[in-house]
């Protein structure tokens, strides 16, 4: 037969029962490069940390922040 996956969490619960959907509070991308992850967290209205270790990425994770920025304007 088959196996299906089983997915454990690590012990979170939601703090309420109030029949809401659950936001997550921060994205962590530890490999951020030019910042796409961090880019959709914004988007979703998420908090995010990148980290990078190129600084060459800089700029073009900044650019692509931005473009989230003016696009939710």
């Amino acid at each position: 037969g088959s196996i299906s996956p089983t997915f454990i969490t690590l012990g979170w619960e939601p703090t309420c029962d109030c029949n809401t959907n659950t936001i997550s509070a921060v994205v962590l991308d530890p490999f951020a490069g030019s910042g796409t992850t961090l880019a959709v967290a914004k988007r979703l209205g998420r908090h995010y940390v990148g980290i990078e270790l190129n600084e060459k990425y800089l700029p073009l994770m900044e650019e692509r922040l931005r473009k989230v920025q003016d696009s939710m304007i």
